[in-house]
């Protein structure tokens, strides 16, 4: 069995595998995540065969997770990096160390759910990334944006008179302030991704499978004019192509 993490900006997700599907999976917020909430939720796992962990959160919560896992499990962790190549996969970034690991092994996961083809992959995070993996399993780069949360703190915190707290988008006609704010921000930035996804589907001149992951996919698919299937475990399925 295989245990994987993926610790993002704002959760720790993590997976219970076997050699070919998750078997289960759990998160935990950042704001919440100490030793005490992690031997509560794993006291009844049994030993896993391997460990795999990304990162994009500080230093100081990545090494607290590793050193409660070496002293839980008495096992070593497999801490993914950006490499040039991974799982038939050619990284054609610039300068592959400044990619963000979750973006690498996310696409990696979903050439794992879609064998072939173009696919364009979009995690609506902290920050939303939208990248494109070719068909000859290039991966090609992309765009970053602020995700929801980022844009609504940005309003609310540079703005006077406006106070806000962020939800769901519910109608794009606001009848109060917070209304408003979400839905602009809501409609603002599926209008966004759906600009974003419409150039790239120009510059890629094929057809192109679109993938959704991340906290923000859900509300975001419902308000988005293209096709598209929501996966929320594109990087935990990642992280067990790259442990098989």
């Amino acid at each position: 069995m295989f245990l994987l993490f993926d610790i993002g900006n704002t959760r720790l997700k993590w997976a219970l595998s076997n050699s070919s599907n998750i078997i289960s999976t759990g998160a935990i917020d950042l704001t919440d995540l100490n030793e005490t909430v992690l031997d509560q939720q794993f006291a009844s796992f049994d030993q896993p065969s391997s460990i795999f962990l990304s990162n994009v959160a500080t230093k100081s919560i990545c090494n607290m997770v590793i050193k409660w896992l070496n002293d839980r499990f008495q096992t070593d962790v497999s801490i993914v990096k950006v490499t040039k190549n991974a799982c038939d996969i050619k990284n054609m970034y610039s300068d592959p160390s400044s990619l963000g690991v979750d973006r690498w092994v996310a696409a990696i996961g979903a050439r794992h759910l879609v064998a072939q083809g173009d696919l364009i992959i979009i995690d609506v995070g902290t920050a939303v990334t939208i990248d494109w993996l070719s068909n000859q399993n290039t991966f090609e780069g992309g765009v970053i944006l602020p995700g929801l949360a980022l844009m609504h703190d940005s309003l609310v915190e540079q703005t006077a008179g406006i106070k806000s707290e962020y939800s769901d988008l519910t109608q794009i006609i606001g009848k109060t302030t917070k209304e408003c704010v979400n839905s602009g921000i809501g409609f603002g930035l599926a209008g966004a991704i759906e600009r974003i996804v419409d150039e790239m589907n120009k510059n890629i001149n094929r057809p192109t499978t679109v993938i959704l992951t991340g906290g923000g996919s859900k509300s975001l698919a419902a308000i988005m004019k293209f096709d598209s299937f929501n996966e929320p475990n594109l990087v935990l399925l990642g992280l067990l192509k790259l442990a098989i």
